[in-house]
Order: structure tokens, then C-alpha cells, then sequence
């Protein structure tokens, strides 16, 4: 019983290491997007407006996908427990 117990907690590390990274990664993206910008905005040549619009299309687009993907994550913990 001891051992099926230690391999229960050994499951539940793993899966919140897991799920640590994949949270770090999501923060990660933005980070480097926001540092790598100007540089970016000066290889391409453009000024703070399309810069400014490319930081507003971006949020746009995650907003219109969490939405929905909130409402399915939602939906499939009821059926299913993590």
C-alpha cells in the first residue's frame, strides 16, 4: 500500500512539472516578443503605429482563441477529472 502511494505522489510531481513548464512557455512568448519588437520594427522599417497595431493584433487574435477554449476546457473537466 506504501509503494502504490509513493507512486501516486511520484505521478502528481510529474504532472505539476509539467504543467509548470507548459505555463512558463505561454508567459515566455509574449516576454521575448516584447524585447525582439524594436528590433524587428527597425529591420522591417516601421514606425510605432504598425508596431503598436501588430501588439493589438496579437491580443486580439489570443482573446477570440481563449474564449472559446476556456468554454471547451470547461466542458471536458466535467466529463473527464485531470
Amino acid at each position: 500500500m506504501n509503494v502504490r502511494m509513493e507512486d501516486k505522489h511520484q505521478k502528481s510531481f510529474r504532472e505539476m512539472v509539467l504543467i509548470t513548464i507548459g505555463h512558463s512557455l505561454t508567459h515566455w512568448y509574449p516576454a521575448t516578443f516584447f524585447l525582439l519588437l524594436p528590433l524587428i520594427g527597425k529591420e522591417l522599417g516601421l514606425s510605432y503605429g504598425p508596431i503598436g497595431f501588430s501588439l493589438t493584433l496579437q491580443y486580439v487574435v489570443s482573446s477570440l482563441f481563449n474564449l472559446p477554449g476556456g468554454n471547451v476546457g470547461g466542458y471536458c473537466s466535467k466529463k473527464r477529472a485531470i
